[in-house]
């Protein structure tokens, strides 16, 4: 009725039949394992196989997902949004050696002294050096130390969020079958490839990098390649919340490839890259004759759309987030 197998450091789970009611496979905290060739089964509408929080060098390859539920299902592949420890500016960095401008806001369930913090990453998000993160090796109040200095090394401008990393996990070749969410991330996900899967009747294919509840959860480099998407209507949703200008100004997802997916001619779903997001190429992608539009929000920046195919015979469908379409140059 629970949780079925909870992975650690350096293992391989493969070939398994595995039907479970909360998760067939929980791999938040894993390290290093490989999950391959299972057939799991979700036994109730909310059964999740997810890595929480924190999760890293993972490779979940030709598993079949399924769920007993159908149309009733919430059956997930997610990365799951975790804490942050800070999310502000520096007042120093010296080589490894980082000063916090302010103290770390720790949450209650994982105060300073929870292992959690080591192994998490500090990610320039805003300003010099944005897009890079490093390990953190050791921390004593507003002074963290990371495990080798940044290329380039941040300064007064930068805005930087520590959090546990969750990333560095490929996604391959799998069957996802009626799941509402299949996340390549939710909150923080860094490097992560999403290629050459197979979704049947689910409801989103999805990143989302996270300014939530006064947390900074960044996602970056995240690929999606050659997945093919088949019954039903099946959103691709790539974005990050929206901007606290206040706070944070800036986008918190960049770095997504979307290419050479298809959707099936039963397919009605369509391609959406928008909100607080930067630096997106959606290309060679191919949508159904009945599908809907590749969209892009007005928040969104840097986004590259091209050689894109919507249907024998019908012109190109881009559209704002207005629902107005976009005239495109030709390239």
């Amino acid at each position: 009725p629970g949780e079925a197998i909870r992975p650690g450091r350096y293992g391989v789970i493969a070939k398994n039949r595995v039907a479970a009611g909360k998760s067939n496979c929980m791999m938040g905290g894993a390290s290093a394992i490989i999950v391959e060739d299972n057939d799991f089964t979700g036994l109730s509408p909310t059964t999740y196989v997810n890595i929480a929080v924190a999760g890293r060098n993972i490779l979940y390859a030709r598993n079949c997902q399924r769920s007993q539920f159908v149309h009733q299902a919430d059956y997930t592949f997610t990365f799951d949004a975790g804490p942050h420890a800070y999310a502000g500016r520096l007042a120093k960095a010296d080589g490894t050696k980082l000063t916090l401008a302010d103290d770390p806001p720790f949450v209650k369930w994982a105060g300073a002294e929870s292992p959690m913090w080591l192994g998490s990453v500090v990610a320039i998000v805003h300003g010099r050096g944005t897009g890079q993160y490093r390990d953190v090796a050791s921390h004593d109040g507003r002074t963290w130390t990371i495990s080798r200095p940044f290329d380039v090394a941040p300064d007064d401008t930068s805005y930087v969020t520590i959090v546990p990393f969750s990333g560095r996990t490929l996604i391959i070749g799998n069957t996802f079958e009626d799941a509402n969410w299949v996340n390549a991330g939710y909150g923080t996900s860094f490097d992560v490839i999403c290629a050459g899967n197979r979704l049947v009747r689910c409801s989103s294919l999805l990143s989302y990098g996270g300014d939530m509840h006064g947390m900074l959860l960044p996602s970056w480099r995240v690929q999606y390649l050659d997945n093919v998407i088949t019954q039903g209507m099946t959103n691709f949703n790539v974005s990050g919340s929206y901007r606290n200008e206040k706070r944070f100004d800036g986008p918190i997802t960049r770095g997504v490839i979307i290419r050479r997916n298809t959707f099936s001619e039963d397919n009605f779903g369509g391609i959406n890259v928008g909100d607080n997001l930067c630096d997106a190429i959606v290309e060679h992608c191919r949508l159904s004759p009945a599908g809907d539009h590749i969209s892009m929000s007005g928040q969104s920046s840097g986004v590259l759309a091209r050689e894109n195919q919507f249907g024998k015979g019908q012109s190109p469908r881009y559209k704002n987030d207005k629902g107005k379409a976009l005239v495109l140059p030709k390239p």
